[in-house]
């Protein structure tokens, strides 16, 4: 991980340094660029970029090699924590969760997966909401 969320990717193969880091939280998406050697100063203009639909929190690794990215969606009343499985190389996404705010989770910002289940924390609270790793929409 680096400063602001950001994640590297060296690859020392090719010499190149990749970094995805969640964008401007407005924007809902997460953007990558990729630099022939250590980067620098990110340049706004040179990048790639997905649309997740939901402002990007954190970001974590997955085991399988692809990240997880947890934030939130909507306006009020109608807010929702979500979490969505990134590629890093194709920037292909997979909302695996969109729960509406309540009791139980309100601002999801962090998933884990643990085994077959994803762990979702919250800015707000004391609680831990354990969702299945698989796709739960409906």
């Amino acid at each position: 991980m680096t400063a602001g969320g950001a994640i590297r990717l060296v690859n020392v193969r090719d010499r190149t340094t990749t970094v995805l880091f969640p964008s401007a939280t407005a924007r809902e998406r997460l953007d990558k660029k990729t630099y022939d050697s250590s980067p620098g100063p990110i340049d706004p203009a040179e990048k790639d970029a997905v649309q997740v639909g939901f402002r990007v929190d954190n970001v974590r690794w997955a085991p399988d090699n692809t990240l997880l990215a947890a934030g939130q969606g909507g306006t009020a009343p109608s807010q929702t924590s979500n979490v969505a499985k990134v590629d890093p190389n194709s920037l292909k996404f997979q909302e695996l969760v969109r729960h509406p705010y309540g009791d139980v989770l309100t601002a999801g910002t962090v998933a884990i997966q643990i085994g077959k289940e994803l762990w979702v924390g919250s800015v707000r609270g004391d609680r831990i909401a354990i969702f299945p790793a698989t796709p739960s929409l409906p």
